[in-house]
């Protein structure tokens, strides 16, 4: 499982996303079995939009170009397979209504039903709930200009595929199981109580991951914010000795300045404290 959080930081007027990095599954004995500390659980979802094609012009330029944010949890199998389908056509998008892309709902209810479909099969192929996963997809709609986020659940034990929009962006829309969700409640009070203010939710999964009772929550802090120009993911600086001031720059939990340059170039994520 995991615990992400979604949400409008009124201060930075953009929606950020914060997350674990621990990938796991059910252990026979109880509690879980990591997979890996460097999981990948937020992601940016491509849009592209051209104008149908004609003989005239087979390979029109694209008329719309933009990404918003994806996060999830639960089955990563289901997950990560609705992200890759989706993305693959979000990315290959034709108006047959001139220059007009869709609506960010119209993108998420899409992605929805891929998930849904995906859910459904590996369940179906392994077992209930094997599949059952929760997603978000948000950022900046062009029809409404508005920040919007909204959220597919999963679930094959209920028969349950369900879709919303989250009203209040303000308050953090929560994924992970009861206990982790509980645990970050939890969390966020207390900062309330101690008079933090800025990005509490990213506050809140960051105390988590240094002292959750849960074996499904560890690894890194994953992060990422939608803007107006789009969707980006940030790497994250951890300390390389505890209460010392060096760092590296990791992202997901991976030490980015060890992986090298690639070729002439090198990552050039940007970073976030």
């Amino acid at each position: 499982m995991t615990i992400a959080a979604v949400w409008y930081e009124e201060a930075d007027k953009c929606i950020w996303v914060a997350a674990d990095t621990r990938i796991s599954r059910p252990s026979a004995h109880g509690g879980a079995f990591v997979s890996t500390d460097s999981g990948a659980k937020i992601h940016a979802l491509p849009v592209i939009c051209r104008p149908i094609p004609t003989t005239e012009n087979f390979e029109p330029s694209s008329f719309f170009e933009t990404a918003y944010g994806f996060v999830f949890a639960g089955s990563v199998t289901a997950a990560t397979m609705t992200l890759a389908t989706a993305s693959t056509f979000t990315q290959s998008l034709q108006s047959y209504a001139g220059k007009l892309p869709p609506r960010l709902e119209e993108i998420a209810r899409f992605v929805s039903q891929i998930g849904f479909r995906f859910s459904a099969e590996i369940s179906q192929n392994n077992g209930a709930g094997a599949g059952d996963f929760e997603a978000a997809v948000f950022g900046k709609c062009p029809w409404s200009n508005k920040f919007e986020i909204f959220v597919f659940r999963c679930r094959s034990i209920a028969s349950e595929q369900k879709f919303s929009t989250v009203e209040n962006m303000l308050a953090p829309t929560v994924l992970g199981s009861p206990a982790a969700k509980g645990e970050f409640d939890r969390e966020l009070m207390q900062l309330r109580k101690a008079g933090e203010a800025c990005r509490l939710s990213k506050a809140a999964i960051s105390q988590l991951l240094r002292g959750s009772s849960l074996l499904e929550v560890g690894g890194a802090l994953s992060l990422g914010q939608a803007s107006a120009q789009g969707f980006r993911l940030f790497w994250h600086p951890e300390p390389i000795v505890e209460g010392k001031p060096q760092a590296r720059r990791a992202f997901n939990g991976i030490d980015l300045d060890m992986l090298g340059p690639v070729g002439p170039c090198i990552v050039g994520l940007a970073g976030m404290v």
